[in-house]
Parts: C-alpha cells; sequence; structure tokens
C-alpha cells in the first residue's frame, strides 16, 4: 500500500514540475541542494551535553556517586557457554613466581563483560623469599655455602651438678697444712706442736656446731701413745680426730671413722692396696682413658689424673652404675669395708668407703658410649 501511494506522488511531482516554467524550475533544484548541505553540516556539529543532565562516565569514574544496581530474575539471566575445546590444552609448566589464569567452576555464572567496558588491572609483587634459614636438616645450603660444608659441632653437654652431703664434709682446715701424709688423702701435717694444733681444731670445730670430747681415757694406753684422740659428734654421727706427734714440732691429724691405734693409722696404706685390688679382680685389669669420660676436666687436670685421685681408673665392661653397685657393694662390705652413698658427682654416684683407718670415695660414672662403667678412687671427697 505505502509503495503504490509513493509511487503514485512521484508521478503527480513530475507532471506538476513539468507544468512550471523552466526558470522557476532552474531556482527550485539549486535551492534543494543548498537545503540538503545546510542540514548535512548541522548534522556534523557537535551537541553541548545538558548542564542539568549527569555524565554516565563521570559517574563511573567519581567513586561517591551511588549506583543503584537492580537484580534480574534467575530466568532472565543469560546462562553462560562453555567451550568446549576439541583437544585437550597442552601442559604448562609453570614457575613459583607465575600467576595461573584458573578456569571458571561450572557451579559459578560468569557474566561477560560489554565490549566497551573498561576493567581495572592491579599488579601484585611476586611473594618474597624469607630471609630467615630454615633450621632443617634436609634444608639446601643457602646461595653461596659450599654443599659439601659439614655442620657445626653440637654443643657439648653441660657440667652435671654435684650433690654431695657426706659427714663432717665442712670439717676446718688449718691454714698452711698439706694433705696427703702417711699416703692418705684424709690425712693433714703442719708445722706446729700437738698442744696448738688441738687446741685450735677443738674451737673451730665448736664453733661450727660439733660436739667434741677428748678422750683422756685412752692417753696413758701403749696402743695411742703420743696421740691426742678427740670424740666428734655431730646430727647423730661420730667420728674421731686423731692428733699424732710426727717429729720435732710437726703434727699430723687425722679424722677415722673408728677408734683405731697408731700403728692403724700408719699401716693405712695397706688398705688402700687391699682396695684396688678388689677393684683390679671386678674390671678385670681394664683400665679406662681420658676419652672414655663424658666430662673428662672433672677428673683430669690436663691430661693427668686430678691430685685427689687415688689408684687407677677402673672400666667395667657391661652394665651401667645403678647395675654394678648392687654387686660391687656387696664385694665390698664381704672384704670388710662399710659402704654408704653420699651423692653424686661427674654424672655418677659417690660412695663414702671406709675400714679402720682407711677412708676414702668411689665415684661409679658411666662411659662415653654407655657400655660400662668407671670406678674412680677419691682420697678425698671431690667437689
Amino acid at each position: 500500500m505505502n509503495q503504490k501511494w509513493g509511487a503514485v506522488s512521484v508521478i503527480k511531482l513530475q507532471k506538476w514540475l513539468k507544468n512550471v516554467p523552466i526558470s522557476v524550475r532552474c531556482l527550485i533544484r539549486p535551492a534543494l541542494l543548498l537545503s540538503l548541505g545546510v542540514h548535512a553540516l548541522m548534522l556534523a556539529l557537535p551537541i553541548a551535553p545538558d548542564p542539568a543532565s549527569p555524565d554516565p562516565e563521570a559517574s563511573m569514574a567519581d567513586p561517591d556517586v551511588a549506583i543503584d544496581l537492580t537484580s534480574l530474575p534467575p530466568e532472565l539471566l543469560p546462562s553462560p557457554q562453555l567451550a568446549s575445546s576439541p583437544t585437550p590444552p597442552a601442559s604448562i609448566s609453570q614457575s613459583p613466581s607465575s600467576n595461573p589464569q584458573l578456569a571458571p567452576s561450572p557451579g559459578i555464572n560468569v557474566q561477560p563483560l560489554p565490549s566497551n567496558a573498561s576493567v581495572a588491572i592491579v599488579e601484585t609483587a611476586p611473594p618474597q623469599a624469607s630471609p630467615e634459614i630454615s633450621s632443617s636438616p634436609n634444608s639446601p645450603p643457602p646461595d653461596g655455602a659450599s654443599a659439601s660444608q659439614s655442620p657445626l659441632p653440637s654443643n657439648p653437654p653441660p657440667a652435671p651438678t654435684t650433690v654431695l652431703a657426706a659427714p663432717f664434709a665442712d670439717l676446718p682446715q688449718l691454714t698452711g697444712s698439706q694433705s696427703g701424709c702417711l699416703g692418705l688423702g684424709g690425712c693433714r701435717q703442719i708445722a706446729e706442736n700437738p698442744g696448738e694444733v688441738s687446741q685450735t681444731l677443738k674451737q673451730q670445730m665448736e664453733a661450727q656446731g660439733y660436739t667434741v670430747r677428748l678422750r683422756d681415757d685412752l692417753i696413758d694406753t701403749s696402743d695411742y701413745q703420743g696421740m691426742k684422740i678427740y670424740e666428734v659428734s655431730k646430727d647423730g654421727t661420730t667420728r674421731y680426730l686423731n692428733v699424732i706427734s710426727s717429729g720435732l714440732g710437726e703434727t699430723i691429724y687425722i679424722l677415722t671413722p673408728e677408734l683405731t691405734t697408731r700403728a692403724e693409722i700408719e699401716n693405712a696404706g695397706t688398705v688402700q692396696t687391699e682396695l684396688e685390688t678388689v677393684l683390679t679382680n671386678l674390671s678385670g685389669g681394664n683400665r679406662a682413658s681420658y676419652p672414655q669420660f663424658v666430662y673428662p676436666d672433672l677428673f683430669f687436670t690436663g691430661t693427668n689424673p686430678r691430685p685427689e685421685i687415688g689408684g687407677q681408673f677402673h672400666l667395667i665392661p657391661g652394665g651401667n652404675p645403678t647395675q654394678l653397685s648392687v654387686s660391687l657393694t656387696s664385694t665390698l662390705q664381704g672384704s670388710g669395708f662399710a659402704v654408704s652413698p653420699v651423692g653424686e658427682y661427674g654424672g655418677g654416684i659417690v660412695y663414702e668407703i671406709s675400714q679402720r683407718a682407711f677412708m676414702g670415695y668411689l665415684n661409679l660414672i658411666p662411659t662415653q658410649d654407655g657400655m660400662g662403667t668407671i670406678v674412680v678412687v677419691w682420697r678425698s671427697l671431690p667437689g
């Protein structure tokens, strides 16, 4: 219908133009062309925005402008079309610092962005390596370190705490006295007469809480001739302090666990020989050396045994000090020795052993490899 009407209008226009004079017809065509040019020029000119209407791009750039979002019903949302590749993608080796592109999860609706939308891309710095060095033994060496470099040796174990509670361990010692007389660690010698030594020792022991009584009933007997004997007691334990003249202006004094004669004191070295025989039989003649000690500095001065140690270092293979103490105590008691524990030293048990005028200390310590026990005889209490 519209096409028919248009054709009729064109025919009528052509008939009308034929009836128009030629002079007028020449004016109509330039005016038509001028009108078309003016309209084209106006359409090409830019149109100024209305101040009252908001700029959509400025609204997107301005974070303070609130944008109302309207959620579409689920039925109006377009379903995502996941393109399936006919061939599996090639495996890409990723470095720790690369950022892999994650494919969208099938359970998430992914909306395509419009073609004219702008996307802000935020670049993140790659994770920096921690400056801390791992202490794991399997960790690779740091840069510049040799792979063959051996680790630093571990610190040696700290020396064990000495815990000793031997009776009369705090017995006073006179200034200027020397130990080791008669081959006994508890025997001390001083260049003073017996009367002065006796009086000074009695006063000092009483000041320390000892009860001191002179055994004057023994002075006139032949077995104790040339001696002054004091019965010393404290905390229910009794010992005997023997003060003996050893020559002109020389005096020796010794504390014994039993009341002993002068001859027994002078022959106390034989008791120590008997002790060495018992220990040699138990050890089978094995001797311990410096490397076998866990804490050698507690038993050696340099490479030599400390002067307070009497005899050899007896090594008894097999078993630990606790197991050995049972059989050793039984053997020593069978040989006439009194044995009583007084504490710990050097990581092992310490026993006080005595027989008549002899008194010493037995130290049982484990070997470095834990496969045996070292028996150390101390002339005086270690510390």
